[in-house]
């Protein structure tokens, strides 16, 4: 019994006490209200603390907010460019794990206490607030950055390549395409590459979170006249040049996504790859005649793919001079978190 709860308790008895002797023939129920004052008394003394010794306080559960920004938050992803070659403007990407009301579902499923009525989580913006034994809140936290933020946070370097290959050498490597290259078929693509059998036309890397679509795009532009427009003056007219822009060069737009497995990632990705032919094309011209233009030719692949981590998959192949072909690879690896871990 609470000192609060001694002391209201007291008082009640007083009253009731005056109030049943006033009224006379009730000398049993005074007894037995005398009774309980004194029992009250005692339990009041009995928590009384000793000389120097404090009285305890009894602590409200302890308050914990955690940023969950990361988790809630949109992730900007960065598409690759359109047809015309221009770039479009970065665009946001759904949250990792969903919205803070479905995060908050989660924590009540897996670590809160189902059979407490004690303390209390709330959402705010995208942080929670939480209410809870010290315990309960580790828990809560654990499950947060060893759980959650361990696989929504992880980091992955990316790298890809397109390269032409001999036919023969191509048909040996595109026999494991989709799957992971074995240490002997990377070899054999290296010496062909140092050995001038075989060339790089495009290599990149890039790295991004999980989850987040990144772009790593390398190439040039050239000009040249693509057209003329007619200028018509009072008594004379003149050929006006058009001047054109092709873009010669490649891209890798990719995704991953890691999941239960840290062994494999998915990758969803696509390889452009654009280069200017040695010929040129003749084209009709608005003020008659015709006019040569540069020709392009564009090469490239989209797929999704789920590799090894640290190994070279091949995932598209494509057709090159005679007796050649291109090949599409990539490699993922899980980049360490901050303290060393996954």
């Amino acid at each position: 019994m609470t000192r609060t709860v001694c002391i209201a308790l007291l008082g009640f008895l007083a009253g009731a006490a005056s109030l049943v002797g006033g009224r006379g023939g009730n000398e049993g129920l005074v007894a037995r209200l005398a009774e309980l004052r004194e029992a009250a008394a005692a339990a009041m003394a009995a928590e009384r603390p000793a000389d120097g010794e404090s009285a305890a306080v009894e602590e409200d559960p302890p308050l914990a907010l955690f940023p969950v920004q990361d988790l809630v938050g949109p992730r900007r992803d960065f598409p690759p460019p359109g047809e015309d070659g221009n770039e479009p403007a970065p665009e946001w990407a759904g949250a990792p794990l969903g919205s803070l009301e479905e995060l908050m579902e989660l924590l009540l499923v897996t670590v809160w206490p189902q059979d407490s009525e004690e303390g209390f989580l709330h959402a705010s913006g995208q942080t929670l607030l939480a209410s809870q034994t010290r315990g309960k809140l580790a828990d809560v936290d654990r499950f947060l950055e060893q759980t959650l933020r361990s696989r929504a946070n992880l980091t992955v370097a990316m790298e890809g390549e397109v390269v032409e290959v001999p036919s023969a050498l191509a048909r040996t490597l595109a026999a494991e395409s989709g799957v992971s290259l074995r240490p002997e078929s990377r070899s054999a693509l290296q010496e062909a590459i140092k050995s001038g059998e075989a060339r790089r036309l495009f290599a990149a890397r890039v790295s991004g979170l999980a989850g987040q679509r990144v772009l790593v795009w390398q190439g040039r532009e050239a000009a040249f006249v693509g057209d003329f427009d007619m200028e018509v003056a009072e008594k004379s007219a003149a050929a006006d040049p058009v001047v054109a822009v092709v873009v010669s060069g490649g891209y890798l737009s990719i995704r991953p996504s890691v999941g239960e497995d840290p062994s494999t990632v998915t990758l969803d990705l696509e390889f452009r790859l654009d280069g200017i032919e040695p010929r040129f094309r003749v084209v009709e011209t608005e003020v008659g005649g015709g006019i040569e233009v540069p020709v392009l030719l564009r090469r490239g692949c989209r797929t999704t793919v789920t590799a090894r981590e640290r190994a070279w998959t091949v995932v598209g192949e494509g057709a090159a001079e005679a007796d050649r072909r291109v090949l599409f690879l990539v490699r993922a690896t899980l980049l360490p978190r901050k303290g060393g871990g996954r």
